[in-house]
């Protein structure tokens, strides 16, 4: 998983420690884990998921990608409580 992100849809509700999450990262190598602290079968993430990952087109930098989306989606990322550690 060397440098990959690793992203969850909204199916589940992504809930790891800082220190859970860094230990992933570093015990598989990827770049990043992410996905929702929300579950909702009623509320799907997938426009979310494409806006995230439509920016990766643009930008390299995990942190700049994510500044983004919440500029252009902050109501979805807030409703859903996107979550990234890297």
């Amino acid at each position: 998983m060397t440098g990959k992100i690793l992203h969850f849809a909204n199916a589940k509700a992504l809930n790891l420690s800082e220190e859970e999450a860094q230990y992933f990262l570093d015990i598989t190598g990827a770049r990043a884990v992410s996905g929702y602290g929300v579950k909702s079968p009623k509320l799907t993430s997938i426009k979310l998921d494409k806006a995230f990952f439509s920016l990766f087109e643009e930008k390299d930098n995990v942190v700049e990608i994510v500044e983004e989306l919440h500029q252009k989606q902050y109501a979805l990322c807030k409703l859903l409580d996107f979550r990234l550690y890297y």
